[in-house]
């Protein structure tokens, strides 16, 4: 018997945005900060007893114990997380997992680009979701139910992977998501997943009413030790296209190998407001040396793997990315703003929560191929700019080596195609775009209370009030590390992003730049468009 979805109540952007800022001992997450501060506070205070070395023990604590229990109730002891699936389950479970194998066939269409009319469509979405409510309709979810609290720690995670694939295959009833389902706004969805699966996201403190990435991906993947990994639940493992099948795996590998590279990172910052808290400046800079290793790790990685070679930007939206969509409630589903290690960075360094309107590209000067190419910004022809700028690929300075690194040339070519905006020295394009705050709607909540613990103990500002402090160095070592991350990345997506595909609106990979889907008056350039002024405006803000 379906029902439909329950409305959400969901916080509006500014409500998000200030849970976010309020003090932990004002909000909903209580972190150890809070209250290992209270508890120093709530003492009398003598003027005979010092205080230092109770106020450096109980903050030298609090991130690691932050750390150490988001990996103990979310990573099931590891990190990234380990779960285990069905033989772990009771059998009660058994049918979840079996349904979950059997849909792939049924639900993926054999043709890259399918070529339904309306009305086969429809046909299709509707058999596909029956389907999947008949098979699970033996589903005990009352024995379910009571099953989920008793759970071990690791299985409870496999079967969050494993409702969250199922609920989403439901949400769009045929792959590749086509324009119909992206239509649908309110969905009735079987109690035999609902039911379960809110269950858990409510445990988790997951306020989406749809996967994110710790569910639909970090808790998918299972590691058979270094860089062998599998994907748990694929949706197309059996398609007999290559670039089809590693643009899936690929599209969950590299998140869950960037949490493996980082965790090192996120240590090296708990150890840091240690010895910093015990006045060890020197001993705190060399952790944070350590993490800084980590972190490069982690951004190689990533620019890596997201390459023709490995992920086809032909494929990746249609049959890798666009699966995590969700656009129900409200909610906009999976996006890479939900990485764990970015937002760590962001509260590390200090990185403003908001960006502001309108603000201005970059004018960082940048190769282009000839006066005919099209500026991947506007889409106007270099001819009509003022002051187009041909700057030999050698380009001196950091920028230069980070660009020269990330697209070498090849032995033939003197100039590229830029991928930034083409504008000369005294072209600016502005483009206005929605405020998004960053929202913890996304987030487990042991990930909440880590990143908010990281913001507010504050170490950029601490570590700055000492002259020449190591500390603060390298911290600024750090951040050129993210910006110039930030800069690939911003050329990576516009790269991913910019394809048109015949069976679908445009969509980003979240709305999070501003929509999701394309509204009626709006096609893939303005998407685009607003797409690199929010990721052109976080580089500004990352300083």
């Amino acid at each position: 018997m379906a029902r439909p979805l329950a409305s959400s109540s969901r916080s509006s952007s500014a409500s998000s945005l200030a849970a976010i800022e309020t003090p932990d001992f004002l909000s909903r997450h209580t972190s150890q900060i809070s209250s290992s501060a209270t508890s120093i506070l709530d003492e009398p205070i003598s003027y005979t007893v010092d205080l230092a070395p109770k106020l450096s023990s109980a903050l030298s604590t609090c991130l690691s114990s932050t750390l150490d229990e988001m990996i103990r109730t979310e990573g099931g002891g590891s990190w990234p997380p380990r779960p285990t699936y069905r033989d772990s389950w009771p059998h009660c479970l058994h049918i979840y997992d079996r349904v979950a194998r059997q849909a792939p066939p049924r639900f993926v269409t054999p043709q890259l680009r399918p070529n339904y009319t309306d009305s086969e469509l429809r046909q299709r979405i509707d058999e596909n979701r029956l389907w999947l409510e008949q098979s699970l309709s033996s589903a005990d979810v009352q024995q379910v139910m009571a099953t989920l609290p008793e759970l071990d720690v690791n299985a409870r995670l496999g079967f969050l992977a494993c409702t969250a694939y199922l609920i989403h295959l439901y949400r769009w009833g045929t792959l590749p998501v086509v324009a119909m389902a992206q239509d649908e706004k309110s969905i009735a969805f079987p109690d035999s997943i609902q039911t379960p699966f809110r269950w858990l996201n409510d445990f988790y403190g997951i306020e989406s009413s749809g996967g994110c990435l710790y569910s639909m991906t970090l808790v998918n993947v299972v590691s058979h030790g270094g860089d062998d990994l599998e994907l748990v639940y694929s949706n197309m493992r059996h398609m007999p296209y290559p670039s089809v099948v590693d643009a899936e795996r690929y599209n969950a590998f590299v998140f869950y190998q960037m949490e493996r590279l980082s965790l090192d990172l996120y240590h090296s910052i708990a150890q840091c407001q240690t010895l910093m808290a015990q006045g060890q400046e020197q001993q705190a800079a060399d952790a944070l040396k350590q993490g800084h290793v980590a972190l490069r790790a982690a951004f190689r990685h990533f620019f890596d793997t997201l390459k023709e070679e490995k992920i086809r930007k032909s494929v990746w939206m249609s049959h890798a990315q666009g699966f995590h969509g969700w656009g129900v409630d409200d909610f906009d589903g999976v996006s890479g703003d939900h990485s764990l290690l970015i937002r760590t960075l962001d509260a590390f360094l200090d990185i403003p929560l908001r960006t502001e309107p309108g603000c201005p590209f970059a004018t960082a000067q940048v190769p282009v191929k000839s006066w005919d190419a099209l500026c991947p910004v506007s889409g106007a022809s270099a001819s009509t700019l003022a002051a187009p700028v041909l700057v030999p690929t050698a380009a001196p300075g950091l920028v230069g080596r980070f660009y020269n690194w990330m697209w070498p040339t090849s032995p033939k070519a003197e100039t590229k195609l830029a991928t930034v905006p083409c504008v000369g020295k005294k072209q600016m394009k502005e483009i206005r775009f929605s405020e998004v705050p960053y929202s913890n709607e996304y987030l487990p909540r042991g990930q909440v209370k880590w990143i908010r613990a990281v913001r507010e103990a504050r170490l950029r500002t601490l570590a700055s009030t000492t002259p020449n402090s190591p500390v603060a160095l390298e911290m600024n070592e750090m951040l050129k590390t993210f910006k110039l991350w930030r800069m690939g990345h911003t050329r990576k997506a516009v790269y991913y992003e910019d394809l048109e595909l015949p069976e679908r609106k445009p969509m980003t990979a979240s709305g999070g730049v501003g929509g999701g889907v394309a509204q009626e008056d709006e096609g893939l350039a303005q998407m685009m468009e607003k797409l690199e002024a929010r990721l052109r405006a976080r580089i500004a803000a990352t300083k």
